[in-house]
C-alpha cells in the first residue's frame, strides 16, 4: 500500500511539473530584413515556451505565450524577435490552402494578428504541450503572411512576403531536475522494498524463535 501512494505521489508530482517546449518553423521565404531583401531564401523560426502558459482563448482555441523566439534566414545573422509572440491552436476556418479535416496551428503576436498559419489534419486535437513533428505544409495561409510586415528583431525590422514548404515541429525539453526527482522516487522504492525485506526476516525470525521455544 504504502509503494502504491508513492507511486502516486510521485506520477502526479512529474504531472504538475512544467516543462520547455521548443517550436519550430522552418521553410522557404521571400521577404526582407529592413532593407536588405531576400529571395527564395530558407528560414528557421525557433520559439521557445513553457507548457504551464497554456491557456484556452475560448472553447476553440488554445495559446501559449513564446517565452524568446529567434529567426536564422540564410545570409543573415541570427535575430532575436523584440516583440511578444504567441502560438495557438485551432480549427481550420474554410480559409485556403486548408481543407476540411484539418486544423491550425500558428505563430502570431501576443496582442496582434497571425504572422504564419499553417493547415494539416496532425494538429486536430493538438494541445501545444508534447512533442509533434515533423509536420510538412507545402502551401501556408496567405492571409497571415500579410501580416508578417516589419516585425522588429535584432537584425532588423523583418518581413516574410512569402513562405512555402514549412516543417513545423514541436519538442519538449527533459530536464536535470525532472531527472532527479524520477531518480529520487526511484532511490524511495528501494527503501521500502528493503525495509519490508528486513520486516519480514525479522518476522521469520521471531517465529523461529518461538517455534523452537
Amino acid at each position: 500500500m504504502k509503494t502504491l501512494v508513492l507511486f502516486s505521489f510521485l506520477f502526479f508530482l512529474g504531472q504538475a511539473r512544467s516543462a520547455p517546449i521548443v517550436y519550430t518553423f522552418s521553410g522557404t521565404g521571400t521577404g526582407s530584413f529592413g532593407a536588405t531583401p531576400f529571395a527564395n531564401s530558407h528560414f528557421l523560426i525557433t520559439a521557445t515556451a513553457d507548457t504551464r502558459d497554456v491557456s484556452a482563448v475560448d472553447s476553440y482555441v488554445s495559446q501559449i505565450l513564446v517565452q524568446s523566439a529567434t529567426v536564422q534566414v540564410d545570409g543573415f545573422n541570427t535575430g532575436q524577435f523584440q516583440i511578444g509572440l504567441r502560438l495557438f491552436q485551432g480549427p481550420y476556418y474554410s480559409i485556403p490552402p486548408g481543407s476540411a479535416g484539418d486544423a491550425t496551428v500558428g505563430l502570431s503576436l501576443a496582442t496582434g494578428p497571425d504572422l504564419l498559419d499553417l493547415f494539416h489534419p496532425a494538429f486536430v486535437g493538438y494541445a501545444l504541450i508534447h512533442n509533434l513533428g515533423p509536420v510538412f505544409v507545402p502551401v501556408p495561409d496567405y492571409q497571415s503572411r500579410l501580416s508578417f510586415n516589419n516585425i522588429p528583431t535584432t537584425t532588423g525590422p523583418m518581413t516574410l512576403g512569402s513562405s512555402l514548404n514549412v516543417t513545423f515541429t514541436a519538442t519538449l525539453v527533459p530536464e536535470p531536475s525532472g531527472v532527479a526527482v524520477f531518480s529520487a522516487g526511484v532511490f524511495l522504492l528501494i527503501l521500502v522494498a528493503q525495509n519490508r525485506k528486513s520486516n519480514q526476516t525479522l518476522k521469520n525470525k521471531i517465529t523461529w524463535g518461538r517455534a523452537v521455544l
